[in-house]
């Protein structure tokens, strides 16, 4: 059965990728790891914790690849295919609920503002650590900006979001290696930027 399933999303996967080179402007360089996150999630199953891992790089970094794959597949099987297709949208839309949270594992995260080719961007700052957290016993502290993310640059308009959504959805069990940069001077709304590097490793278990 589950042979049958990866069958059938590698050929969703395949007419998406044939549609989307139709339309050259729309086409991704490439979808890595869309089918095989896409199987997972239509198998029902619990993830291990290199699934989780999968799942929360692949939905971060291919969130809209991810969407169609699932869509196509919802409506390309039978009854239980398309419940389980619905199951597995509903789930990829509880990540960007995830996107919302401002305090995760002890860090609250806030915007450090700076100017990008006369464009307004942005990268997450910690701004309250809580004691005994995951952020603490990382490491994190006040005034933090957060450069990387298991190595995904952060730094966007919306990278607060970005940065709360991959803490909420990394499992437990593996170390989250992060890149900072640190300074007591500067705030969110500095131009200064903070020059003080850092690499820290965060273990999200309580």
């Amino acid at each position: 059965m589950m042979k049958n399933l990866s069958f059938q999303i590698v050929a969703c996967v395949m007419v998406l990728s044939t549609q989307l080179l139709a339309n050259p402007k729309s086409a991704p360089k490439q979808i890595p790891n869309v089918a095989k996150v896409a199987s997972l999630l239509l198998a029902g199953k619990e993830f291990s914790a290199s699934e989780q891992k999968l799942f929360a790089l692949t939905s971060l970094k291919h969130a809209k690849e991810l969407k169609e794959a699932l869509v196509l597949a919802k409506f390309s099987g039978d009854d239980n295919q398309y419940a389980s297709a619905k199951r597995a949208l509903e789930k990829v839309k509880e990540i960007g609920e995830s996107q919302s949270a401002s305090a995760v594992h002890g860090a609250t995260i806030t915007w450090y503002l700076f100017f990008q080719k006369d464009k307004i961007s942005s990268i997450p700052m910690i701004d309250r650590v809580q004691k005994g957290s995951p952020a603490d016993r990382a490491g994190l502290l006040p005034g933090d900006v957060v450069d990387v993310c298991a190595g995904i640059r952060l730094a966007s308009e919306n990278s607060r979001n970005r940065f709360a959504q991959l803490l909420a959805q990394w499992p437990e069990s593996i170390p989250l290696e992060l890149k900072v940069r640190r300074s007591e001077q500067a705030a969110s709304w500095s131009s200064m930027m903070k020059r003080t590097r850092k690499t820290l490793v965060m273990f999200a278990k309580p």
